[in-house]
């Protein structure tokens, strides 16, 4: 899948996670669209490095810490970002983190 659809679709992902989870905040569509390409660039850079350094607990996890590490990502998003995209508690970004790879998994699943 192209880049652009996977910004697309967590762009989507966030505004509907955020209607759902009011602990979640995107003021508007072009937040939860910058926040989609941070989110891309720092999965590009960033998350092969903390998952190499990650990987003896997701191991022992049985992939679990994957998700940990999804909302780690989420939160350095969130200081990229600003005030426009941010979380309540990290227990909420762990949240959006699980929710955001159900939606990312049902929509390519509609789109392929």
């Amino acid at each position: 899948m192209s880049i652009t659809k996977k910004i697309a679709i967590n762009t989507l992902g966030f505004l509907v996670i955020a209607w759902f989870v009011p602990q979640f905040y995107v003021t508007n569509w072009v937040a939860a669209l910058v926040a989609s390409i941070v989110l891309a660039v720092l999965n590009l850079f960033v998350k092969p490095i903390l998952f190499l350094l990650t990987l003896p607990v997701t191991i022992v996890t049985f992939g679990c810490f994957s998700f940990v590490l999804n909302a780690m990502m989420l939160s350095l998003t969130s200081l990229f970002v600003g005030p426009g995209f941010s979380f309540s508690s990290p227990l909420i970004t762990l949240v959006v983190s699980i929710l955001l790879t159900i939606f990312q998994r049902f929509v390519e699943n509609l789109v392929d």
